[in-house]
């Protein structure tokens, strides 16, 4: 028996993405998701039908609300402001893949992903007065959950996707838990 590596078998593809991106949170105030471009590498080994890849994407996270309640330390009173919310995350990606056709496959797997800065540009709501906050030290540093996607293969290598993450680690420290919630659609070329 013995076990062989062929090159066709392995692809590489650089990627960029239109992301909308949003949270999952248990607060009272309504969130609106944003929308960034990102870009991406994946890498996958093809095998039947099936296939294995692992994807890394740097993607501009973020959200905005009309109110919200932010806390310079935990024992302050909350001040009402009107926030938009900016990240930056680096995202590995680990998934299965199934062809149902040569063109045509559905992906499923999870993700980890660290968070490189966390800021706030907010204006307190009763006086109108802009400021850009550095909440970086109220946040988990570490994001992981579900990801699952499809992707059509347009012409000799070069493809569309769209994915979705689902995100199971509660973003920040305080008492309000706040999920990822992420959609992306993807160009990119298969070498």
């Amino acid at each position: 028996m013995s076990c062989s590596f062929s090159y066709s078998q392995f692809k590489f593809a650089p990627k960029a993405y239109i992301a909308i991106t949003s949270v999952d949170r248990d607060s009272y105030f309504k969130v609106d998701s944003k929308q960034s471009f990102s870009f991406g590498f994946y890498g996958e080994y093809k095998f039947s039908k099936f296939a294995i890849n692992a994807e890394l994407n740097y993607i501009k996270i973020g959200y905005t609300t009309d109110k919200d309640e932010y806390r310079e330390n935990e024992d302050d009173a909350p001040v009402l402001i009107k926030a938009d919310y900016n990240s930056n995350q680096l995202n590995l990606l680990t998934t299965a893949k199934y062809y149902f056709t040569d063109r045509l496959s559905l992906r499923a797997g999870c993700y980890i992903g660290t968070v490189l800065d966390y800021k706030i540009d907010a204006s307190i709501a009763s006086i109108n007065e802009k400021e850009t906050l550095d909440i970086s030290n109220q946040i988990t540093k570490t994001d992981y959950g579900l990801t699952t996607g499809i992707e059509f293969e347009i012409y000799r290598g070069a493809f569309i996707d769209a994915n979705y993450i689902y995100g199971l680690n509660d973003l920040y420290k305080n008492d309000v838990s706040t999920y990822n919630r992420i959609l992306y659609f993807g160009l990119g070329y298969k070498f």
